[in-house]
């Protein structure tokens, strides 16, 4: 799996990933914004992501519409991704 943006939410997601599911691995970060590195993994811009099967949490609400509109884009599958601005506007 791959996460989307370095916050609260994906240090939480990663935290209940490692401990419920401790075969899944944690193989690529993205962010827009800033270089930064999350648990042995440096970050890469969004433009990296490829319509392979790593499936994306987008933990960052600002980033869920580009993210939205990159996947839509490169036609990656939307039961491969998974966007909060769902849990927080509830749709």
């Amino acid at each position: 799996y791959a996460i989307w943006v370095s916050n609260d939410a994906a240090e939480i997601l990663y935290a209940y990933l490692s401990l419920h599911y401790p075969n899944a691995k944690l193989v690529a970060l993205y962010d827009s914004y800033k270089d930064f590195s999350f648990h042995g993994l440096q970050s890469k811009r969004p433009h990296n992501i490829k319509a392979d099967d790593t499936f994306i949490f987008v933990t960052g609400y600002t980033a869920t519409d580009a993210a939205r509109e990159l996947f839509d884009k490169i036609n990656k599958p939307k039961d491969s991704y998974f966007l909060y601005d769902l849990v927080v506007r509830n749709y």
